[in-house]
C-alpha cells in the first residue's frame, strides 16, 4: 500500500505526457468547438493552451484577441492583437481591433497610431470601416486635434448616424476639450449634450436652429469654458461686433482659450493694427501648440510683418487642420512671399481641390 501511495504522488506530481497530454490539434479543435458553443471563457483558455504548444498561429491569437474583445477584457486583447501584427504585419483588421483595445483601455495616442495604420492599410469591412473612424474622431479630440476631429465626426452626423455618444463626442470637441465621451462626469453631460446638439445642426447647415441653441447654451452656461467661444466662432461671419464681445467674454473666463485669443489677434490685424496683434498672436500660439486657429493667427502676423517665421506657423496650421481652405491659401501666399516657389505651387494646387470638393459637397 505504501509503494501504491509513492506511485499514485509521481503521477500526480510528474503525469506522464505521452498518456495524458493533449495535442496542439486537439487543443485547437476544443477550443473551436467552445468558441461555436459560445463559451467565451473555455474557448479563450484551450486557445491560450494552444498557442503555449505553437505560439506562430496567427488563427489562436485572433481569436482569443476577438474573443477577450467582445468580452470586455482590452488587456488579453490587446496582447492577443500585437502577436496577431506581429505574425501578419499587414493584416488591417488586426490593427484595428488592436486599436480599439488601446482606446478602451486609455491608450488614446497609440490607438490613434493603431486605427491609422489599418486605414492606411485598407480593406476592412464596411460596418468595421466605420467604427475605426468614429473611434479615430474620437482619438482626435483626446489628443487635442480638435480641428480634425469635428471633420470626421461630422461625416457622421451629416450621414445620418443619431446617438448619444456621438453627441457627446461632438460636443467634447467643440468645446476644445481633451475627453472621450466616456470620461464626461456626470454632472457635465448635460453640458456636452446641449453643445453637441447645437454643433450638429451647424454641421448640417441648419444655421437659425445653430444659432438660437448657441445663444440659448450662453445664457443657460455662461460660465462654462468653451461656450462663448464657440458662439463667437459660430457669429463670427455675420455679426463680428457681437462676436468679438464672445470672444472677450471667453478670455475672462478662461484666460489660455488659445482659440478665441487667435481670433482676437486676427481681428486686431484686420484692423491695421499688427503690433498689438503681435503679442495675442503670440501668446495663443504659445498657449496652443495643438491648436490650428493660433498657429494660423501667430503665421498671418509674422507674414504680415515680413518676419520668415510665418511659414513654420502657417506649415503647423496646415498639418494640424489638412481640410482647411484658408490655411492652405494662406501658406502659399507666405512661401511666395518669402521666394518658396514650389511650395506656394504645391499650396495653391490643395487649395484648388479643396475648393473644388467644398463645391461638389454643397
Amino acid at each position: 500500500m505504501r509503494l501504491l501511495g509513492i506511485l499514485q504522488l509521481a503521477v500526480l506530481v510528474f503525469p506522464l505526457p505521452a498518456a495524458c497530454a493533449a495535442t496542439f490539434e486537439e487543443l485547437a479543435a476544443q477550443a473551436a468547438r467552445a468558441r461555436q458553443a459560445g463559451d467565451a471563457t473555455q474557448a479563450i483558455s484551450l486557445y491560450r493552451e494552444a498557442l503555449q504548444k505553437n505560439p506562430k498561429w496567427d488563427e489562436g491569437w485572433w481569436f482569443v484577441g476577438t474573443l477577450a474583445y467582445d468580452a470586455n477584457e482590452y488587456a488579453l486583447g490587446e496582447e492577443a492583437f500585437r502577436r496577431f501584427i506581429a505574425l501578419d504585419a499587414q493584416a488591417a483588421p488586426g490593427w484595428a481591433l488592436l486599436g480599439l483595445c488601446e482606446f478602451e483601455n486609455g491608450r488614446i495616442e497609440a490607438s490613434l497610431d493603431h486605427l491609422r495604420r489599418a486605414e492606411a492599410i485598407g480593406g476592412l469591412p464596411k460596418d468595421t470601416a466605420g467604427v475605426v473612424r468614429f473611434h479615430e474622431a474620437m482619438a482626435l479630440t483626446g489628443v487635442g486635434l480638435f480641428d480634425q476631429a469635428i471633420e470626421e465626426l461630422a461625416e457622421f452626423v451629416r450621414g445620418g448616424v443619431k446617438n448619444a455618444e456621438l453627441t457627446l463626442a461632438v460636443g467634447s470637441a467643440a468645446l476644445r476639450r481633451r475627453i472621450v465621451p466616456r470620461e464626461i462626469a456626470a454632472k457635465d453631460r448635460e453640458l456636452f449634450a446641449a453643445v453637441g446638439e447645437a454643433e450638429s445642426l451647424w454641421m448640417l447647415g441648419q444655421m437659425k436652429g445653430a444659432e438660437a441653441r448657441l445663444a440659448e447654451l450662453a445664457k443657460r452656461f455662461p460660465a462654462a469654458p468653451g461656450v462663448h467661444c464657440l458662439y463667437g466662432l459660430f457669429l463670427q461671419q455675420r455679426r463680428p461686433e457681437e462676436a468679438m464681445a464672445e470672444f472677450r467674454r471667453e478670455l475672462e473666463i478662461d484666460p489660455e482659450n488659445a482659440d478665441a485669443r487667435a481670433v482676437v489677434a486676427l481681428s486686431l490685424l484686420r484692423e491695421g493694427k499688427s503690433g498689438r496683434a503681435l503679442p495675442m498672436a503670440r501668446q495663443a500660439a504659445a498657449e496652443g501648440p495643438a491648436t490650428a486657429l493660433a498657429q494660423f493667427a501667430y503665421g498671418k502676423v509674422l507674414a504680415k510683418l515680413d518676419d520668415r517665421e510665418a511659414v513654420a506657423r502657417l506649415q503647423a496650421a496646415v498639418q494640424l487642420n489638412p481640410a482647411n481652405l484658408e490655411y492652405h491659401m494662406a501658406l502659399a501666399e507666405a512661401a511666395s512671399k518669402f521666394g518658396d516657389v514650389e511650395e506656394a505651387r504645391r499650396e495653391r494646387v490643395r487649395s484648388i481641390e479643396l475648393a473644388r470638393g467644398s463645391e461638389k459637397s454643397e
